[in-house]
């Protein structure tokens, strides 16, 4: 049997457990995690959010939920191991559409930092990442920003 969809699931894969190891936490986010911490909204903009927390989905990236949030837009993308993110840091809740931390977030070894290509004029702007790293890694520069393909910072 092929599998249809969440109404018709693959009867193979009922009952079987799920590893922490087998699982990670997904972010979307137009701010770069520096020095691999993520800070909450808080720490950035102070004035503007009261949020101090930081939010992952599990396994997926987050779906946008009418008016109280949209990501498609997005430009930055953080998948972390979740065993060792949640070793590094407090969970404070966990969900699968929405575990997250309070305060600061440490990103363990091993995750990854997917840029879109609309970012690379930030990224650079606030000296994330080399003009000339970037035209090293897809030859002329303002010909990859134009594009909305992603590289990986690890």
């Amino acid at each position: 049997m092929s599998y249809k969809g969440p109404l018709h699931p693959d009867p193979t894969e009922f009952g079987k457990t799920m590893a922490l190891d087998d699982l990670v936490a997904v972010r979307l986010t137009d701010h770069f995690p520096r020095d691999g911490i993520i800070r909450p909204l808080n720490s950035a903009f102070p004035i503007e959010s009261l949020r101090t927390s930081v939010h992952f989905t599990i396994n997926h990236p987050v779906a946008n939920i009418g008016s109280y949030g949209n990501w498609d837009h997005t430009t930055i993308s953080v998948i972390a191991p979740l065993k060792a993110l949640s070793e590094e840091n407090d969970v404070w809740n966990f969900n699968v559409v929405d575990t997250y931390f309070v305060g600061n977030v440490q990103l363990p070894e091993g995750s990854t930092v997917l840029v879109s290509g609309r970012a690379y004029d930030d990224i650079v702007e606030q000296g994330i990442v080399d003009k000339d790293d970037l035209i090293n890694l897809f030859g002329v520069y303002y010909e990859c920003v134009s594009k909305a393909t992603y590289f990986r910072l690890s």
